[in-house]
């Protein structure tokens, strides 16, 4: 995918501020002062990021392009990864940067790849070839869950979703109300549009990006098997967005072998989020030093 920044007035250092989005890419990058009502076309086919800075703002396929073009240091959204920590996804417009919105409902599809042997560079070779946009469990494929014949109203379907998406143990309070406010003004925009029972669902999950995709067929190892297992107890200590209680019990029926596929898919959920502060680093370091310290 070509990586292309556009702004909504001529900006004079304009060649300057692509060069550092390139020197990150290591490629040639498209940029051109455009305005919104071109976006549409512009950015026809690719997922579009916008980041409000001091002088305008700036629109790109990449979201860390933006933020490297708008001169401002990345570091995690605590709303996106709010969101993230109960349900694996960035809800809403949120993404996992602070200040980058998402402005497109384009996902790319849940698609298997080989397993590296040491999982935290698998998550953070993950993070660079998305830049923390697609959950990592796009790696394994997802699934849209079956509904159940009784969903014939909004809370119905709002239990529903938030039992489905959000694991029993794992996330903290704040996360799982998050969530569930997100749920709920979603679902609620579907009943003004005149839709009712299971059309809720299928609207929630066409809007919130979660895709219908082919299950894998090799179940993921335990995350306590990892050979990097050390390291990996290290990062999930103190993690933003879970309750780390909940993490420490999860990770100790790991390294026991027995801890459930959702159990699992918590871990991974905040390994997820514990190795996007390292990804913060890699590109940060493409900052001046001043800019870089903000």
């Amino acid at each position: 995918m070509e990586t292309l920044v556009a702004y909504a007035a001529p900006r004079p250092d304009s060649a300057e501020r692509a060069a550092r989005v390139e020197a990150y890419y290591g490629r040639e990058i498209g940029h051109k002062a455009s305005d919104a009502a071109a976006l549409p076309e512009l950015f026809a086919g690719d997922d579009l990021f916008e980041v409000q800075s001091p002088d305008g703002p700036v629109w790109s396929n990449r979201p860390v392009a933006a933020l490297l073009f708008a001169g401002i240091p990345a570091a995690p959204s605590p709303r996106g990864w709010t969101y993230a920590a109960a349900c694996g996804w960035f809800l809403a417009d949120s993404t996992p940067y602070d200040g980058v919105v998402s402005r497109s409902h384009i996902v790319a599809e849940g698609k298997e790849a080989d397993v590296p042997a040491d999982r935290i560079d698998e998550v953070l070779s993950w993070h660079r070839r998305t830049e923390g946009i697609n959950p990592v469990h796009d790696i394994y494929g997802q699934y849209y869950p079956a509904p159940p014949p009784e969903l014939d109203s909004l809370p119905a379907v709002a239990r529903h979703l938030l039992s489905t998406l959000v694991p029993a143990a794992g996330p903290s309070d704040a996360a799982r109300y998050a969530v569930a406010v997100q749920i709920e003004r979603t679902l609620r925009d579907a009943v003004r549009s005149g839709l009712k029972g299971t059309q809720l669902l299928d609207h929630f999950y066409d809007v919130e990006h979660v895709r219908q995709a082919v299950p894998p067929v090799r179940r993921p190892q335990r995350l306590a098997d990892a050979p990097d297992r050390d390291r990996i107890e290290f990062l999930l200590v103190d993690v933003d967005g879970f309750d780390n209680r909940a993490l420490s019990t999860l990770w100790a029926a790991s390294v026991a072998g027995a801890s459930s596929a959702a159990a699992e898919a918590m871990l991974r959920q905040a390994l997820r989020r514990a190795t996007f502060d390292l990804f913060l680093a890699e590109v940060n370091r493409h900052l001046s030093p001043e800019r870089a310290a903000q």
